[in-house]
């Protein structure tokens, strides 16, 4: 962590996202709480202070500082990515490319064959490889303004795979970035348990939950009950199971369908529930009245080409905690840039420039359970943040695909900088 003390002056517009210690919800989702001409004063990769940058430079405790200037840009936290399969073999583009030439999900095998693939292909990978896969992927993360990633595995699905993968995890601690280990053994049901979910609810909760437990370092736990064949008691013994042996619930809704694990993760306290694609009003109901974040993956929604989008207006005027996430993932949803999710988010969910941002920042935070640390610009809090090469916040959905961020800053450390190019004129 860095031990310099730090200030970046004359940000066009500073995005603090200051506001109440909970997830953001209906109309708060829309305020940034930002400063014109802001200042943030940085000391031992912690915020000391935010605010009008003649007040904070005149402070004491900025003389010395070492100072960066953000001239005309904005400065906002750094995305929080809340749900990715990070470990996850090598890319599918051969399904792509069906895909491309009219084939549907059923019909370029995409949904099951290219899923056993691809468990094939990380079961028979050396970790070694996962690893520098995994790294090259982060590495794009942070170049486009990520700074805390959460990363499930999921691909291995047997004791070996899915060890190798936790291993993997731990591995890329040392990454300049934040890597927050979820465990999702129960992400779709392996073809040697084909026709025998109890069989392989057993082989989780009896042989792998305990494993990992063991290691200490894997503090969430993810299931998708419909790509495992799981009924709703199956589901339940899982998750209580995970319970006592202390991890923390995360859950999948079913991404073609309506089911009950909406309610099923508001009654588990769990810290999100992804996709809700189909998600009803009732079950909005239910998320207002819980911490629980509703993670939205408009990224995955594009790339499979999905005719049910996530209902982000309905879930943002019901009073749901909604979260935005790249879904990163080489079968589903290949992209790690959640400026082009922001972007989707603002052009097919409609939402607005501020609720995308503060679904990729603050209340993404929330949903990976990291927002006391992350996710805002205030005092105390990790100097997690970026600053981008625009003056105006809405330019980040308006410029779709583009990369805007010309620095990046994690725990006080300038972990990524953009360097002008020469340019000759003849």
């Amino acid at each position: 962590m860095s031990a310099r003390k730090i200030l970046i002056r004359g940000a066009r517009q500073l995005l603090t996202l200051r506001g109440i210690p909970a997830p953001r919800r209906a109309n708060a989702m829309s305020d940034l709480a930002v400063v014109s001409d802001g200042a943030i004063l940085i000391e031992n990769g912690r915020i000391v202070t935010v605010g009008p940058g003649r007040r904070i430079e005149n402070l004491a405790e900025a003389r010395g500082a070492e100072v960066i200037d953000a001239d005309g840009c904005v400065v906002m936290p750094g995305f929080v990515d809340p749900h990715t399969m990070l470990v996850s073999g090598p890319s599918r583009v051969n399904e792509f490319e069906m895909r491309t030439l009219g084939a549907s999900l059923e019909e370029s095998g995409l949904l099951r064959e290219g899923l056993h693939a691809q468990v094939r292909n990380v079961r028979n990978l050396p970790a070694r490889r996962l690893e520098l896969q995994a790294r090259n992927t982060l590495l794009r993360c942070l170049r486009h303004g990520t700074t805390t990633i959460e990363a499930k595995t999921g691909y291995g699905l047997d004791d070996t795979g899915e060890m190798k993968c936790v291993r993997v995890l731990e591995d890329l601690q040392t990454c300049p970035i934040t890597v927050i280990p979820t465990w999702f053994g129960a992400r779709a049901l392996p073809s040697e348990f084909d026709g025998n979910a109890d069989g392989y609810l057993r082989f989780l909760t009896e042989e792998m939950l305990p494993r990992i437990a063991r290691r200490k370092t894997v503090p969430y736990i993810d299931a998708d009950p419909a790509a495992c064949g799981f009924s709703m008691n199956q589901t339940i013994q899982f998750l209580r199971t995970a319970r006592l042996a202390g991890f923390t619930p995360r859950l999948h809704a079913a991404l073609h369908q309506a089911d009950a694990n909406v309610e099923l993760a508001v009654a588990m306290r769990a810290e999100s529930v992804s996709h809700c694609n189909y998600i009803t009003d009732d079950q909005i109901g239910h998320l207002y009245d819980s911490s629980t974040v509703a993670v939205l993956l408009p990224g995955l929604a594009y790339h499979l080409r999905l005719n049910r989008l996530p209902p982000a207006r309905r879930l943002i005027e019901g009073g749901a905690a909604t979260a935005l996430a790249s879904g990163y993932d080489p079968l589903f949803s290949p992209t790690c840039n959640m400026q082009m999710v922001i972007s989707l988010a603002c052009n097919q969910l409609n939402m607005s420039p501020a609720e995308a941002i503060q679904a990729a920042t603050y209340n993404a935070a929330c949903a990976a359970g990291v927002a006391r640390e992350t996710g805002s610009l205030e005092a105390g809090k990790y100097a997690d943040l970026l600053i981008l090469s625009v003056p105006d916040y809405r330019e980040i959905p308006y410029h779709f695909g583009m990369n805007l961020v010309s620095t990046v800053i994690r725990r006080g450390e300038i972990v990524h900088q953009e360097t002008a190019p020469e340019w000759r004129v003849a």
